[in-house]
């Protein structure tokens, strides 16, 4: 639209003549401009400025496609000029075009000469037209291309004033100076004329003015001529040879006065040889007081009181013309004062077979005609309506042909095709022309019924209409109006049945009644109701209140304030519009913004209530806004989406106001089997499936668009690629298993679930807390949990491994610890042998020394000295051996 599609827009006028161009109009605005400029001096372009906003208020910007129009009323249909411009807007909203830029010649000239109001029509391309714009008084400087000129010539063409009196000073001059001339001239102004009658060429009339009370000019004519002949030669227009005017209210416009008192004298003679003249016309303008139109006294027995003759053979022309502005006055009055004899007051006669010998036209609406007797007693009258009015009885010798009322209530009115019949008020009509038209009855003052159109028929009521009224009488026949008031079926075979106030203006339209209902649409029907319209062909609305249907074939049942204005459409219900193609709208009864369609062949339904198919009853107020009820079974499932096309998905599409995103649920047969898919997209184009569930895949059941998986055997496959990762860093282990180690780990189940069922793990708020892993700390992500379990499994591996290696050191060290000791105790096994040893050695000695002892014990002094410091030295010696032993 232009959703319509409907633009709020404001147009600020300004209008002057503009010969310049601008750069944005076309080439045949800058032609029409250069020659403007060299041959004409009025512009034939029309200077215009506004400014244009969107439905929200805000300027439009960029190129605009406007369209203009001129109409010479404000509501006129067709217009005297169109054009449409591609304009440039400004940041505002602003522009300006040159009207009549696109085309050479520019605008009309005669659109502005003729002195009558234009009205200006502009319409943004999409947008609603706006009100008409009353174009003032600049446009019509086009008249002022006219002005130059008098009678199509330049006022060069004239002789000046100045020029004039020297002119007419220097001819005067010359003519008195020729005897023969001057003289000649002076007796055709102020003495008898010479035997012949001298023409008079001048181009101006003569006017003669006097205050005399007498006589102004008098001509007298002794011979047997005429003493004065006025003669027009025109053989066309309106003109009169002699025309005579009286401001006197007891004044003669034209007194003619035979004096003689026998013979054929004749005081007036009004002549005519015309098929169509007038040998008499007399005129009394004034509207009131005893005036006459034509009066002529006779006192001769065989004179004529008025007698005109107009001799031309063609031309509306007069014998008589009597006018009087009087309001007492009489445009021609014929009286015979003679008191005896077959005398006639005013007799008209003609000889053409085809000729009317008296035509009676009263201009101001009163009576055509009025007979009177003695006293001046009105016995016989016709009015300004034709009415005929007798004040005695009417005698018929021949055949009776009827066109007056029948006991003031009907009314006769023949033709060679088919009479009229008016019944009723003696103030229903039928317009003259019509035949075979019927009012039965009804009707009153100031509210008659009429048939407008041949065939019509008004049964009765008030102020009914059966035709167009437009004019000609056959372009609406066979219109019906049955009863009512105030109602008028001006289409062809249009048919109201009764009501107040209903109009069927479409051919073949059928209006059942009610109250101000609209069928202007061909065959379009409005069953009844109030303020409802159908006014497309064969648009129907069968009642309700303030009701259209626009749209062709639309239908609106009934409801109110519904409007089906798609082709083919249909509104129910409390403000439903149908405004596309084939659309099914239906509203619920709550107040508030109306329900409408968006696109074409759509079926809508709003219901606050819910919206429920059920096999039975519902027993209650439905449990949601959409609810599907039915018997069940396999066979019979609650709703079914079935493509036609088995080349294509089958979709379930869900969408939110105010956003393009749309959601579909996608079934689709494959050759490798069946698929279910969740779609996520734009309406504007464009989307990618999230999830597939593929039931007939023998590797994956479920297939997620990140590209995670449930596999054909129940494990779920997480999306785990390299090239799907980015922002990498290396983890500490240790510090994994530190903080791994302070969170809490425990039994629990879930609010929603039963007790009975029972999960291990952590809390979010602890995992997120250690870790910052994750969206938030209410989920937990099993990669996260996987991940930190892993980080976890490998520093215990590497502290395994840590462990292992510093464990085979402190083996190989006790080891080595072992070798050593036992080589240390194998020493000191050796050692104490070697003690052992010693110490049998040094028992020895001990025996030795001891017998040796003995032996020398009798020695003196040396020899005792002797034997104590061998004695000594052999105990110095094994201590030595054993010291040595020991390191």
């Amino acid at each position: 639209m232009r959703q319509a599609k409907s633009l709020a827009w404001v147009v600020v006028v300004c209008l002057f003549c503009a010969v310049g161009v601008p750069a944005q109009q076309s080439g045949a605005a800058t032609d029409l401009t250069s020659n403007a400029a060299a041959g004409s001096s009025v512009p034939r372009l029309v200077s215009f400025s506004g400014a244009v906003k969107d439905a929200a208020g805000k300027p439009l910007t960029g190129p605009v496609d406007i369209h203009f129009a001129i109409y010479e009323n404000f509501d006129g249909i067709e217009p005297l000029w169109f054009e449409t411009q591609t304009v440039e807007v400004d940041a505002q909203g602003r522009f300006t075009a040159l009207l009549g830029a696109m085309r050479p010649e520019g605008l009309p000239l005669a659109l502005f000469t003729t002195g009558k109001a234009r009205w200006l029509e502009v319409l943004v391309e999409g947008g609603a037209t706006m009100p008409r714009v009353l174009l003032v008084s600049v446009p019509y400087a086009f008249k002022a291309g006219d002005a130059e000129t008098l009678g199509g010539k330049p006022a060069t063409a004239y002789v000046a004033s100045d020029q004039l009196k020297d002119q007419v000073r220097s001819e005067m001059t010359q003519q008195l100076a020729n005897p023969t001339i001057g003289l000649r001239s002076l007796e055709m102004m102020v003495t008898n004329p010479a035997s012949t009658p001298q023409a008079i060429t001048e181009t101006n009339p003569s006017t003669f003015t006097c205050a005399t009370s007498g006589t102004c000019v008098g001509v007298t004519q002794s011979g047997t001529g005429t003493p004065l002949l006025a003669s027009s030669t025109a053989a066309s227009a309106v003109v009169a040879a002699l025309r005579g005017e009286a401001a006197s209210t007891a004044g003669s416009g034209v007194l003619g006065w035979a004096k003689a008192t026998t013979g054929t004298a004749v005081g007036v003679k009004g002549q005519t040889d015309s098929t169509g003249g007038m040998g008499i016309y007399g005129l009394a303008t004034a509207a009131t007081g005893t005036t006459f139109g034509v009066r002529g006294d006779v006192l001769s027995p065989s004179g004529r009181g008025v007698y005109g003759n107009a001799t031309a053979g063609t031309g509306v022309t007069y014998g008589v013309l009597g006018i009087a502005a009087s309001t007492s006055g009489i445009g021609l009055a014929g009286q015979a004062t003679a008191v005896t004899g077959a005398t006639v007051g005013i007799r008209a006669v003609t000889q053409s077979p085809t000729s009317t010998a008296a035509i009676f036209d009263n201009l101001g609406g009163g009576k055509l005609l009025s007979a009177h007797t003695t006293g001046f007693v009105e016995k016989f009258s016709v009015d300004g309506s034709g009415n005929l009015t007798a004040g005695g009885s009417v005698t018929i010798a021949g055949s009776l042909s009827l066109s007056g009322y029948i006991n003031a209530g009907l009314l006769i009115q023949p033709n060679a095709t088919s009479p009229n019949i008016i019944g009723g008020y003696s103030g229903n009509g039928i317009t003259p022309g019509v035949v075979g038209a019927t009012i039965g009855g009804g009707g009153t003052g100031g509210l008659i019924n009429r048939a407008t159109d041949d065939y019509g028929t008004v049964g009765g009521g008030q102020n009914n209409q059966a035709g167009d009224n437009a004019g000609t009488t056959d372009d609406s026949r066979f219109g019906t109006v049955a009863g009512g008031a105030n109602n008028t079926a001006s289409g062809s075979a249009a048919t109201i049945a009764g009501g107040y106030g209903n109009a069927a203006s479409g051919d073949y339209a059928a209006l059942g009644g009610g109250l101000g209902n609209i069928a202007s649409g061909g065959n379009s029907t409005v069953a009844g109701g109030q303020t409802n319209q159908a006014t497309n062909t064969l648009a129907t609305v069968g009642g309700g209140w303030v009701n259209t249907a626009s749209g062709l074939s639309a239908t609106i049942p009934g409801g109110t304030d519904n409007s089906a204005s798609g082709d083919y459409s249909f509104a129910a219900g409390h403000g439903a519009v149908a405004q596309h193609e084939g659309a099914f709208v239906w509203r619920d009864a709550p107040a508030g913004s109306l329900f409408s369609s968006t696109a074409a062949n759509q079926f809508l339904i709003r219901a606050a209530g819910g919206v429920g198919i059920y096999a039975l009853t519902p027993p209650g107020p439905l449990p949601a806004q959409f609810t599907v009820s039915s018997s069940g079974g396999y066979s019979l499932p609650q709703v079914e989406i079935n493509h036609r096309f088995g080349g294509d998905f089958t979709r379930l599409r869900f969408s939110a106001a105010g956003t393009t995103n749309i959601w579909d649920v996608a079934a689709f047969n494959t050759a490798g089997g069946r698929l279910l898919n969740f779609w996520a997209g734009s309406s504007a184009g464009g989307g990618a499936d999230v999830m597939s569930l593929r039931p007939d895949d023998a590797t994956n059941l479920l297939v997620m668009s990140n590209g995670a998986r449930l596999t054909a055997g129940g494990a779920w496959t997480d999306m785990s690629d390299r090239n799907a990762k980015t922002n990498f860093a290396p983890v500490d282990g240790r510090e994994i298993l530190e903080r791994l180690a302070e969170i809490p780990i425990q039994r629990w189940s879930y609010r929603a679930e039963p007790g009975s069922i029972r999960h291990l793990g952590p809390m979010a708020q602890d995992f997120y807390a250690a870790f910052g892993l994750g969206e938030d700390d209410k989920h937990i992500a099993t990669v996260d949990e996987g991940g930190v379990a892993l980080a976890g499994v490998q520093a215990l591996y590497r502290l395994s491994l840590r462990k292992d290696a510093e464990i085979k050191e402190l083996k190989d060290a006790a080891s080595r610890k072992e070798a050593q000791t036992q080589a240390l105790a194998e020493q000191n096994r050796k050692l104490a042998q070697e003690v052992e040893d010693l110490r049998k050695a040094q028992l020895v000695m001990q025996g030795v020394v001891a017998r040796l002892a003995r032996r020398e014990s009798g020695s003196a002094g040396v020899q005792t000295s002797s034997a104590t410091s061998a004695a000594q030295a052999a105990k110095s010696r094994p201590r030595t051996t054993l010291a040595k032993a020991q390191l």
